[in-house]
């Protein structure tokens, strides 16, 4: 099954809704791991989705860490993982975006 760009760049840009509403302060933390799997997900899915695209010119995907005081978090912080979104939107061929729903 093909991956739809378009799908995929709704996902990325629904990524970068979300965290331009974090105050700065909130930008600055770091999320729980399933916030991070959700972005490696999506940068995997862009990968599929734009074959073409330079593998140099991609964001890492995120990698992670168990703190001393338990669970696990990502190793990059909001504000980063904003700006691996933006990459993937502005990597991702250009289609015509219709509404975005919900």
């Amino acid at each position: 099954m093909s991956v739809d760009c378009d799908q995929v760049c709704r996902s990325a840009m629904a990524f970068i809704e979300a965290l331009s509403k974090l105050s700065a302060r909130e930008r600055e933390k770091v999320p729980a791991a399933p916030y991070g799997e959700n972005f490696n997900q999506i940068l995997k899915l862009a990968k599929e989705a734009a074959p073409d695209v330079d593998e140099r010119l991609w964001p890492k995907p995120i990698t992670f860490k168990q703190p001393v005081s338990g669970g696990i978090i990502t190793e990059a912080r909001y504000v980063e993982l904003e700006t691996y979104a933006r990459q993937i939107v502005n990597l991702l061929p250009e289609e015509p975006l219709g509404p975005m729903v919900g």
